[in-house]
């Protein structure tokens, strides 16, 4: 038989089925090296500048300017190189922050959609990739989603307040800070001394402790709409009493 003409075979070829699963394979595999390389571009630029601390298990880090953090199993922490005490990361997991109080530079933590500012202060945050809760145990903290910072809630001690992807933080409410603190073990127990301070702050009067007290130690931080109540509270749980000074309270034995 003649071979066949030229004519016949690009016939053939225009009957045989499309292949076009070789093109959707190469689209795919196309897509996958701009998405890793899209990816990395993005982990890198949220890293530049930082250090990543990856605690394996509960972990203590001190910062330059006096504060505390304590991580949990699995968190992860990112602090600035250049040396900003001020300022840091909770890329996810818990964590309980411990502040030096500085009126002139607020400290704030940015998770993954919120950020949290304070002055001086102990609280908690749980994060994830979508979800950010924060538990007030002292002093008074601002949260607001990092899309919307107009938004942010003001936290009293012993409330807490969460973020949940872009929606404005929840109404902060009464929350279980033994709960929240029982993460990082016992030691984390707050003394008199500190939780007086912090009312002091928060309500701007004079609160002084009897020397006999001021070490004591107590797990939840009074709630009160005043300091005077609030400082009765303690005083309870202490089986002290409040007497009013000239310029502020003292708690005694």
């Amino acid at each position: 038989a003649s071979p066949p003409r030229a004519a016949d075979r690009a016939a053939r070829r225009a009957d045989r089925p499309a292949r076009p699963m070789r093109w959707v394979g190469r689209a795919v595999a196309l897509a996958a090296v701009v998405a890793f390389v899209a990816i990395g571009t993005t982990v890198f630029q949220r890293d530049a500048g930082w250090d990543t601390i990856a605690a394996a298990e509960r972990q203590s880090v001190e910062l330059a300017d006096g504060s505390t953090v304590t991580l949990a199993a699995g968190a992860r922490l990112q602090v600035p190189e250049d040396g900003d005490a001020r300022r840091a990361r909770l890329l996810g997991g818990r964590a309980l922050f411990d502040i030096a109080h500085d009126p002139s530079a607020p400290f704030r933590v940015t998770t993954p959609n919120a950020e949290v500012a304070v002055l001086g202060t102990t609280f908690t945050v749980d994060a994830t990739d979508v979800e950010t809760e924060v538990v007030l145990v002292t002093g008074a903290v601002a949260l607001a989603p990092r899309a919307t910072p107009d938004a942010a809630v003001r936290l009293a001690p012993g409330e807490g307040s969460r973020v949940l992807a872009l929606d404005a933080p929840s109404p902060p409410a009464r929350a279980n800070v033994s709960a929240a603190l029982a993460p990082f073990g016992a030691a984390r127990a707050l003394t008199v001394a500190r939780v007086a301070a912090d009312l002091a702050r928060q309500f701007g009067v004079e609160v002084d402790v009897a020397p006999a007290l001021a070490a004591e130690q107590i797990s939840m931080p009074p709630s009160a709409d005043s300091a005077e109540a609030a400082l009765d509270v303690l005083a309870d749980a202490l089986g002290a009493r409040v007497e009013r000074s000239g310029t502020g309270f003292r708690i005694v034995e």
